[in-house]
C-alpha cells in the first residue's frame, strides 16, 4: 500500500528534527545543554578540595600553636637565656701571685721530676708513654743479663765505618754521623759496650755488617746475628735507633736474596716509625732531631717504594 506523499515527508523531518535535538560533545567539551550539570559538579569538586587543604592547615596551625605554648611554659619556668647571662656573676681571671725568687721554680721541677717517675714505676703496664720521651728512655746503658759481644778489631772497623760512610750514607744519611762515631769512639775507648746503649750496640754491628756485604757474606751473616741477639723486641722504649736498626736489617736481608724477611723487616720499620710519630711534624724538637726523623722517614718511604719490584710482592 502505497501512502501518500504528504503523510511520508512529515515523517521524516520529525526523525530529522529528533537527530537534530541529540547534541553530541565536540572537541571534548559538552555540549550546551548539559554544561550547567557538568559546571556544578566540577565547582563542588573543588570545593571539596578547598575545604580538605583548610582542614589541613587548621591542623597545622594547632600543632604549631601547641608547640608555642609549650616554648613558652619552658622559658616562665626558667630565666631565659639573657637573664640568665645578666645574672651570671662575671668570672674573674685567676690571681697571679708573685713569684718567690730561689724556691718555687726548684720545688716546682722537683715535685714534678717525683710525679713523673711515679707515674713511670707504678703506670707502667697502665698506660703507653709518650712518644717524646722514648728517645730518651732509650739512652739508658742496657742490663742485659747475657754477655756482651767482644767489638771487632779497631783497624777493621775502622775500615769497615769509612766503606760504610762512602756508600751507604751518601745515599741513606739515617744516622746522625758526629753524634754515631762519639758514640764507636767511646765504646773502643773503654773497651767494651757496657756504658753503651743495648740498641745503639745492635746498630753499630749493623753497620759493620752492612759494609761487609761487598766483601763477606759471611761476615755479614755475623754481624747480623750479633745485632739480632742485641735487640729486645719486647720493649716499650722505643727510639728512631730502633727504626735504623730495622732498616739496615731489611737492607741487609734483601741484599743476601732473603726477599721476605726483607720486606718483613722493612713492614716492622715502618711500623715502629709509625709508633713514635715519624709521619707527623708535631712537637718541640732540635733542628737536628727533626732533620734525622725527616731523613729516616723518608729514607723508608723510598726504600718500600723499591724493595717490592725486586721480591715480586
Amino acid at each position: 500500500m502505497t501512502l501518500p506523499i504528504h503523510q511520508v515527508v512529515p515523517s521524516a523531518r520529525a526523525e530529522t528534527s529528533n537527530v537534530s535535538l541529540q547534541k553530541r560533545p565536540i572537541d571534548g567539551c559538552l555540549p550546551s545543554s548539559q554544561s550547567p550539570k557538568g559546571l556544578h559538579e566540577d565547582l563542588l569538586f573543588k570545593a571539596n578540595l578547598w575545604c580538605r587543604q583548610v582542614q589541613d592547615l587548621e591542623k597545622q596551625l594547632a600543632h604549631a600553636r601547641q608547640q608555642l605554648s609549650h616554648l613558652r611554659s619552658v622559658t616562665n619556668d626558667g630565666d631565659t637565656a639573657e637573664t640568665l647571662a645578666t645574672n651570671r656573676p662575671a668570672l674573674q681571671p685567676p690571681r697571679s701571685e708573685p713569684i718567690q725568687p730561689g724556691i718555687n721554680k726548684s720545688r716546682a721541677n722537683a715535685d714534678f721530676a717525683e710525679v713523673r717517675s711515679n707515674l713511670q714505676r707504678y703506670g707502667r703496664d697502665i698506660f703507653k708513654q709518650p712518644s717524646s720521651h722514648h728517645q730518651a728512655l732509650s739512652e739508658s746503658p742496657s742490663s742485659s743479663p747475657f754477655s756482651l759481644p767482644d767489638l771487632p778489631p779497631k783497624s777493621v772497623a775502622d775500615d769497615l765505618l769509612r766503606q760504610y760512610h762512602v756508600s751507604f750514607h751518601l745515599t741513606l744519611p739515617i744516622l746522625h754521623w758526629p753524634s754515631f762515631m762519639q758514640t764507636y769512639e767511646e765504646a773502643y775507648r773503654e773497651g767494651s759496650l757496657k756504658r753503651v746503649p743495648r740498641i745503639r750496640s745492635a746498630l753499630l754491628f749493623l753497620v759493620l755488617g752492612c759494609s761487609n756485604l761487598v766483601r763477606s757474606w759471611r761476615d755479614c751473616w755475623k754481624f747480623l746475628e750479633i745485632s739480632k741477639s742485641l735487640i729486645d723486641i719486647w720493649t716499650e722504649e722505643i727510639s728512631l735507633d730502633h727504626v735504623r736498626c730495622a732498616l739496615l736489617s731489611s737492607i741487609v736481608l734483601v741484599e743476601m736474596n732473603l726477599k721476605s724477611a726483607g720486606w718483613t723487616w722493612l713492614g716492622c720499620a715502618i711500623r715502629i716509625a709509625q709508633d713514635i710519630g715519624l709521619h707527623r711534624e708535631a712537637g718541640k724538637r732540635s733542628a737536628v732531631e727533626d732533620e734525622m726523623r725527616r731523613r729516616v722517614w723518608w729514607s723508608l718511604y723510598s726504600s718500600d717504594r723499591l724493595v717490592p719490584d725486586d721480591s715480586n710482592t
